[in-house]
């Protein structure tokens, strides 16, 4: 289980009295430093409000060299929010006082909302929460159910790979492309080089890369079974030169054919916290979740988001949270790391500017 959330923004900008703090999550297959830039543009926004907050990440587990194990790919849905309610739990230095507000992107969105049904409502741990095309639709409710169904069965998969008899989502561009993606690099500035030219990060402003890789995105080989593999891709270069991908893209791949249960449980979110998702018009990962695949038929990203929102929205009769919905033009699934500045206008405008009391 993952430890404890830390500080993202540099020295310079942590506050000693913030209004708020925020915890940010990172999505499938990347790190906490990769939220760094995010966070900065979202504590710059804060301080020109003269509403300066404190911004924290956690990193999950198998994601990053903090995390020597990685768990059941496929069961991600049940151990993410795990580490969410972990990390807060032995989190001494938060002061209880300053409200706490969820800020994730993907994987890390879905952890936080259900970290925030873990409970009962008065024990809900975010004031807010703001979630960036959160994984949640009734496509991975079904592969969940699955799960669960095969679990009670005596049923498992394997814990490196999610390939065991655990139940599934389809094959889909998401799983295909990440088998594909290298994954041993000659040094931290090829592999800058090498991940900022891939189909995934082309819209990416250039210091997530740097953010990424820098926060532990790629470890030194060891001496493993799959480490010599690594060395074998690179015959000639000396094996101290070389480094791979914290988190092992054989096994980041199983992620995406994992499901999780929080489509059934929307309505369910608590009053005392306030909700946004918030979709990029470009992104073909909404509509995956309601059997939608790209370039096939299925909904437009606006209206699978939408969708979400009115699912959430049922629970608001009686007297659950009342979400709403922002879209950001020209954006793809990770649309903080393409558009920060927006992004952090979105979190301040539609949740953090209450929390702070400058609404």
């Amino acid at each position: 289980m993952s430890g404890s959330a830390f500080p993202l923004l540099p020295a310079a900008l942590r506050v000693k009295a913030p209004r708020a703090t925020v915890l940010m999550t990172h999505a499938a297959g990347f790190n906490a430093g990769s939220l760094r830039p995010f966070a900065v543009a979202l504590a710059a926004r804060a301080e020109k409000e003269a509403a300066p907050v404190d911004v924290f990440a956690l990193e999950f587990q198998g994601h990053g060299a903090r995390h020597a194990s990685k768990p059941d790919a496929l069961r991600w849905g049940e151990w993410a929010s795990e580490d969410v309610l972990h990390a807060l739990s032995q989190w001494p230095s938060r002061d209880e006082d300053v409200p706490l507000v969820g800020v994730g992107m993907s994987m890390g969105a879905t952890a936080l909302m259900q970290a925030q049904l873990a409970g009962p409502e008065a024990g809900a741990p975010f004031r807010s929460i703001v979630g960036f095309e959160p994984i949640v639709g009734p496509a991975f409710s079904a592969v969940a159910e699955t799960q669960q169904a095969a679990a009670a069965g005596g049923a498992g998969s394997d814990s490196a790979t999610g390939g065991g008899g655990g139940g599934y989502f389809p094959p889909n561009p998401l799983y295909e492309a990440t088998l594909l993606r290298p994954w041993v690099f000659r040094g931290a500035a090829d592999a800058k080089r090498t991940l900022a030219g891939l189909r995934l990060l082309r819209g990416a402003q250039p210091d997530v890369v740097e953010a990424f890789v820098d926060g532990s995105g790629t470890v030194p080989l060891g001496s493993s079974e799959r480490d010599d593999e690594a060395a074998a891709q690179m015959p000639g270069v000396p094996r101290e030169e070389l480094c791979a991908l914290a988190c092992d893209p054989a096994w980041e791949a199983w992620l995406y054919r994992g499901g999780n249960d929080l489509w059934r449980q929307l309505g369910r979110l608590p009053a005392r916290g306030g909700l946004t998702l918030v979709g990029g018009e470009r992104s073909p990962i909404p509509a995956m979740a309601f059997g939608g695949m790209p370039g096939g038929e299925g909904p437009s990203a606006a209206e699978a988001m939408a969708m979400l929102v009115a699912r959430a929205a049922a629970g608001a009769k009686a007297g659950q949270c009342t979400p709403e919905l922002r879209m950001v033009a020209g954006a793809a699934h990770l649309l903080p790391f393409s558009h920060p500045a927006e992004c952090a206008d979105i979190v301040w405008e539609s949740q953090l500017a209450r929390v702070c009391g400058r609404d």
